[in-house]
């Protein structure tokens, strides 16, 4: 059980018993072993062995309980009173009950506090209200309690509170008995330390310390003795053996200097007391320090970091209410104001002083002490209730007002705590809406007028043109003859209680006319008001807004496709200079390592990737071109080989990859399309089986689909198909999850974790090469999706053409380029096909360089896309100073210029990034030739 006091389990009187020390212990056998320690190896619990320590430790060990727990932050004289008049005795040992004249504990649990201690109420009251400022700790060296004779026992009693959600529910304490010794013998012994029985179970952390001097006697550092539990719990950190520093790395770079503060303690014997904040666990601690032997001290920690947050937050609260737009008041049950807010003052004209010299009565001319009085009624049955009323200003002038009332009851007092809003607006709104009643019949926007019981009283022209209904069959129905369905009854409550609170209400309806089609209208429905504030009817403007969210949903679904394809092109383009310099390197790597080697091998696997990635960034353009696609046959089943084997490498380890390929057929297809649409579907069924693993199957076989299921899916004729399916064990869709899978921007997945093209872009896919995809899912049991592709008969798969051979020249070449990487490695790979190259990184430093030796230079290599220059207009300037200049332009992406284009402004060779060396040495070889 809990340390703290549990009140819903407290017996009758209000005080709880957690253990009964007075009951025997029993061995496994059920004998009652009283005051025998429990033999190493029993089978008592620790509770028992806890238990056995507090029935027979030699000192007194109590705990008192109150109930109900005052709150801490009650006057000091307050807190001290509900103290003495609540606080029980819930538990205490054998020891403590001898020391007050009684053998059994039993015979003293639930006493008062005051039945236990000795002297007069108000030195009673005196003790306890020392208790409460030392923040509830307590070390009294002179007798403050008597036992049953009345005699006071010379005793000393340690008692520490205990503090629960900003309460005090009880508190522990220990009594030793100093008969005998002298009362100045203050200074704990070593042994006496180690004999208290709370020492490692009580709710304090306490350590033990030594200091540690320097060979000057400075102190620089302090030693840890002994610890009890609660202090490991509060710092984190079993420090028993090690010095502070060792303990606490860094603490001597900690604002508070706590070696030479508790220096100070060990030497001089000063007893201090703090509040201090603990950097390394982010914890406010009230620590107690004194010396109990020369250059020995003791520390004792209390965990105050929920009072300071407690603190902290009334501050807050306190700072929202003082800077709060509506205007706040706090009164009296005698009508007099004792708190009003910046706002209020401002309402009313007055300074802060000049309102709290005011009542209720001065500010609202329609209080009266009898309404005042029924006022209160109202709050103590309600707790809280709004209403309107008029306040007068200083001036004189009215303003109307909306309050919020509340029922508050601290301590022995209570308040009225009133939010007050200024709705001049809203008035001077509602006079302008009988002003405007003339123009209302010749508006645009449908109106339409309901009675409190929500019936229909009037309808406009509009209303009619645009519903179909006439004036006369509308009127006395309920708005809702118009409901399309599509609302739930929540959607009408919400209307209905904001209407009823006198607020107007905004949204969007889906109505139904009366020829059948469902329209759009956004309205806002306000309460018509009485003069005493009650609600009579409503009226609602509505506007048909079909039309127009249609062309905004074409528009942004145009701006959409807009932006991706404006984002495509931006990640082409920086990923083909990666890319460039990717596969250029890995070229010339290859060249200069074994082909039997192992690096070799790599190299080839990381040419391979760049490729694939090449094609992705070349499917990406595309995309945003809406161009057609290349197709060619293909042999689905060494795509679907690639990708598993990709696949992984990229899925957790928990999900088990199976494949069960049974066929060779081809296809007409892109590759990369072809596995794009596998990593989607494979990435897909690994997020669904990512909390708890699973099975991920890939199959392909030959099928014949005959006329049955190709009339069930309009665009696939009869014959035979590869069929092409993944099956996963996740957690499955529902039936509407299903239905709007390939939608495109539907996504069932968190923001920011998918944007829901993936399936569209696969059912497109498919959909183009005249095939069919199905989709079979429930939840709990996984998902299986499968892919029918037309099989091409007499078609080979294609083969991808033998590697060109590196054409090697002479000549002098400038590589313009503002990647400082791509036109390094463009340099080096010219440079080893034995031209001299060098490289510029911008158009205005390549012109200048070649304007002041144009025939220094026999063909520049330039790039598309720079700062300050772009490539086109680079070649103009430069063909300008020399017509017969060679220029090969490269791009990584550019919406500017194509082969045509380039072509037509004399460019002599056009590349795609990234360019391979083979192309490259081919490029430039032909636009030498042609010179």
């Amino acid at each position: 059980m809990s340390e703290r006091t549990r009140h819903s389990e407290a017996p009758a009187g209000g005080v709880e018993q957690r253990f009964r020390p007075t009951d025997a212990l029993r061995d496994e056998a059920g004998r009652e072993c009283p005051g025998a320690a429990p033999p190493l190896g029993s089978p008592w619990t620790a509770e028992q062995r806890y238990r056995w320590l507090v029935a027979t430790a030699a000192e007194g060990i109590w705990r008192f309980a109150l109930d109900p727990p005052p709150p801490i932050d009650l006057p000091e004289d307050e807190l001290a009173l509900a103290i003495l008049q609540r606080g029980r005795l819930a538990e205490c040992n054998r020891a403590y009950a001898r020391h007050h004249g009684f053998e059994e504990p039993r015979e003293l649990i639930g006493r008062c506090l005051a039945d236990l201690m000795s002297g007069s109420h108000d030195e009673q009251f005196g003790v306890i209200r020392e208790f409460v400022r030392s923040g509830f700790r307590l070390s009294d060296p002179e007798p403050a309690d008597h036992d049953r004779a009345g005699a006071a026992p010379f005793v000393r009693d340690h008692v520490i509170g205990m503090v629960e959600n900003g309460c005090l529910v009880g508190g522990w304490g220990t009594q030793r008995d100093l008969a005998g010794r002298q009362r100045t013998d203050e200074a704990p012994r070593d042994a006496d330390w180690k004999s208290q029985a709370l020492f490692e179970k009580g709710p304090i952390g306490v350590a033990y310390h030594e200091m540690v001097y320097d060979s000057s006697g400075r102190p620089v550092d302090y030693r840890f003795l002994d610890a009890n539990e609660r202090y490991r719990e509060l710092t984190g950190v079993d420090p028993r053996g090690k010095t502070v520093t060792q303990a606490f790395p860094g603490i001597e770079a900690d604002p508070f200097d706590w070696i030479r503060t508790y220096g100070r303690v060990a030497r001089t014997g000063e007893q201090i007391r703090f509040e201090q904040y603990l950097q390394s666990n982010g914890r406010w601690y009230d620590v107690v320090a004194y010396q109990f032997k020369p250059d020995r001290f003791v520390t004792a920690f209390l965990d105050i970091t929920e009072r300071k947050q407690m603190e902290q937050s009334l501050r807050l609260a306190q700072h929202s209410v003082e800077i709060a737009a509506d205007a706040v008041f706090w009164l009296r049950p005698d009508a007099t104001i004792c708190y009003a807010n910046v706002a209020a003052c401002q309402l009313l004209g007055y300074s802060r002083d000049e309102l709290l010299r005011l009542t209720a009565f001065d500010l609202n001319p329609a209080r009266t002490p009898e309404n005042w009085a029924a006022h209160w009624d109202r709050l103590r049955q309600q707790r809280s209730y709004t209403f309107e009323a008029g306040f007068r200003t200083k001036s004189g002038d009215r303003v109307p007002v909306e309050i919020m009332s509340g029922y508050l009851e601290f301590g022995s007092e209570v308040y009225n705590f009133a939010f007050v809003r200024d709705i001049t607006e809203r008035k001077q709104a509602a006079e302008r809406l009988v002003t405007l009643a003339a123009a209302v019949e010749q508006a645009a926007d449908d109106i339409m007028v309901t009675d409190a019981g929500g019936v229909i009283t009037y309808v406009n022209a509009a209303f009619e043109r645009t519903t179909g209904y006439s004036r006369t069959e509308a009127v006395g129905r309920s708005p809702r003859f118009l409901d399309s369905g599509r609302h739930e009854p929540a959607f009408y409550h919400s209307i209905d209680t904001t209407i009823a609170s006198g607020q107007t209400w905004h949204g969007r309806f889906s109505n139904r006319t009366r020829d059948g089609q469902t329209i759009l209208q956004d309205a806002s429905i306000s309460p018509i008001l009485d003069g005493a504030g009650h609600v009579v009817g409503q009226v609602s403007a509505r506007r048909d807004v079909t039309r127009q969210l249609q062309l905004e949903e074409h528009a942004a679904q145009a701006d959409k496709l807009e932006a991706i394809g404006t984002m495509a092109g931006g990640i082409a383009h920086d990923f083909n200079n990666i890319l460039s310099a990717i596969l250029g390197y890995t070229q010339m790597a290859l060249r200069k390592c074994p082909e039997d080697s192992a690096i070799h091998h790599d190299l080839q696997a990381v040419l391979l990737g760049s490729r694939r990635a090449a094609d992705l960034v070349k499917q990406i353009l595309t995309f945003s071109r809406h161009q057609q696609r290349a197709e060619q046959p293909v042999q689905v089943s060494l795509i679907v080989k690639e990708a598993a084997k990709f696949l992984r490498a990229s899925i957790p380890a928990t999900v088990e990859i199976r494949t069960d390929i049974r066929t060779d057929a081809v296809v007409l297809a892109e590759p990369t399309d072809l596995h794009r649409i596998l990593i989607n579907l494979c990435t897909n069924a690994a997020l669904a089986m990512q909390d708890h693993g699973g099975l991920l199957e890939l199959s392909l076989a030959e099928v014949a689909l005959g006329e049955a299921f190709a009339s069930k899916h309009p665009g696939v004729s009869p014959g035979w198909f590869v069929r092409l399916t993944v099956r996963d064990t996740g957690h499955g869709m529902t039936r509407e999850v299903q239905a709007r899978i390939f939608e495109p921007f539907f996504t069932t997945r968190g923001c920011g974790e998918g944007t829901g093209m993936g399936l569209a872009v696969v059912h497109g896919i498919v959909t183009r090469c005249h095939g069919v995809v199905t989709v079979e899912s429930e939840p709990g049991r996984g998902t299986t999706f499968e892919l029918h592709l037309p099989l091409v008969e007499h078609a080979a798969p294609a083969v991808r053409p033998p590697p060109e051979p590196l054409l090697a020249g002479t000549g002098r070449i400038l590589v313009v380029d503002d990647e400082p990487l791509v036109a390094a490695m463009v340099v080096e790979q010219l440079n080893e096909l034995g031209y001299q190259a060098a490289a510029c990184s911008n158009g205005p430093e390549a012109l200048e360089r070649f304007a002041a030796d144009p025939r220094a230079i026999d063909l520049v290599v330039t790039d598309m896309t720079m700062p300050g220059m772009t490539g086109d207009v680079l070649a103009q300037r430069l063909k300008a100073l020399r017509p017969d200049l060679p220029v090969v332009l490269c791009t990584g992406y550019s919406d500017r210029i194509s082969a045509e284009t380039a072509r037509s402004q004399g460019i002599d060779e056009f590349a795609m990034k990234p360019v391979a060396m083979t192309e490259l040495s081919r490029l430039v070889r032909r636009a030498l030739d042609r010179h």
